[in-house]
């Protein structure tokens, strides 16, 4: 796109952060071709008919559908109001960084030699900084890291990092977030993979009373990243002759840490009984492994509690734990307020659950 092409973008309105400018473009074309289902009438605030042909002259048509121009009024693509004739026209927003279909375009690549002044060089001297060790040898950049979801994310995406390692991307998630105010999120994945005795970071493990595995450095690094953005704002923010309207938010710097542990079993006794194992997690770590086992809401978001240590929730979802402990008013509150679901490890099949049994569903 050339320079000329851009200056054309030049409107702006509430989904410009992410969008971008806007210009308009009227939604009725004839050098299209005529089509008759793209000749329909629109309703202008008025309640007058805005028809893209006079006089059925059959030339003229919409550029969109119908279904596609309920979808563009419902987002913000479309715009009628009075032409510089003082008539009704309809117009569309083509913004700068959404393709013809809405979507948010991948921002353009920076020459390779922009992204080769990264290093791990760098990255490791950040690391030693940070711990105070050198825990961590060939990080990857968080710069590099941050540049590559800039250009390939929007305000709100999930970044997922399989091979976590020291945590570099989930630094990068959250400086990128400082910077544009946005909301971005991350899952990050490392194995309890043992760190060897001779290195610097076993030490600092030790030290620190914490497991010596790779994970607890991904942790820690996390921690101690998000409280040094925290400062950095509240440092910049705090500088004289800095005007409120100018002053950076802090981002959302906390997390969730989850852990594999073995599914139980049920075992048999010498009476043949099925009988449960006992049960050591604690009761809200029960609450979201049925987050994850049902999959209707994002780990990210906090349960509420709504009975201590039993009913939880998330949206109109209800998450139970400890059933023998919730009361028959209480199973009955959740039934009529959204959908229910029961820990199967801790489910008492006592008569209050008994009678809810079809409106319920126990997850495992």
């Amino acid at each position: 796109m050339s320079v000329e092409d851009v200056e054309r973008y030049k409107l702006s309105d509430e989904y410009e952060k992410e969008r971008g400018k806007y210009q308009l473009i009227k939604l009725d074309s004839a050098s299209l071709g005529y089509v008759e289902s793209l000749d329909y009438p629109i309703e202008a605030p008025d309640g007058t008919k805005i028809i893209p042909n006079k006089n059925n002259e059959k030339i003229s048509r919409w550029r969109w559908s119908k279904e596609k121009l309920e979808w563009g009024i419902k987002n913000g693509f479309v715009v009628i109001k009075k032409d510089k004739n003082n008539n009704w026209a309809v117009y569309t927003k083509q913004y700068l960084n959404c393709d013809s279909d809405g979507n948010i375009k991948p921002r353009s690549i920076k020459p390779l030699g922009v992204i080769s002044k990264y290093s791990t060089t760098q990255s490791n001297k950040y690391i030693d900084e940070l711990f105070g060790y050198p825990v961590f040898n060939y990080s990857k950049p968080k710069e590099y890291i941050k540049f590559l979801v800039e250009i390939s994310t929007s305000s709100s995406d999930l970044v997922l990092d399989f091979f976590a390692g020291s945590g570099t991307t989930g630094e990068a998630v959250m400086r990128l977030n400082a910077e544009d105010e946005c909301n971005r999120k991350f899952i990050l994945v490392q194995i309890d993979e043992p760190i060897k005795e001779d290195k610097p970071a076993y030490q600092f493990c030790i030290e620190n009373n914490l497991p010596p595995v790779i994970s607890s450095i991904t942790i820690e690094r996390l921690k101690r990243a998000g409280e040094k953005i925290k400062k950095e704002i509240e440092e910049e923010n705090n500088k004289e002759g800095f005007f409120d309207e100018n002053k950076k938010k802090t981002p959302d710097i906390g997390f969730k840490v989850f852990d594999t542990v073995d599914a139980p079993r049920l075992e048999l006794a010498e009476d043949g009984k099925i009988k449960y194992p006992e049960i050591n997690l604690d009761p809200l770590s029960r609450i979201y492994n049925m987050i994850f086992t049902v999959g209707l809401d994002e780990p990210t978001q906090t349960p509420e509690e709504v009975v201590k240590d039993c009913v939880y929730k998330v949206g109109d979802n209800y998450y139970i734990t400890n059933s023998d402990k919730v009361s028959k008013e209480q199973f009955a509150e959740c039934i009529k307020r959204g959908k229910v679901f029961i820990d199967g490890w801790t489910a008492s099949l006592n008569a209050t659950l008994q009678n809810y049994k079809e409106d319920i569903k126990i997850v495992f």
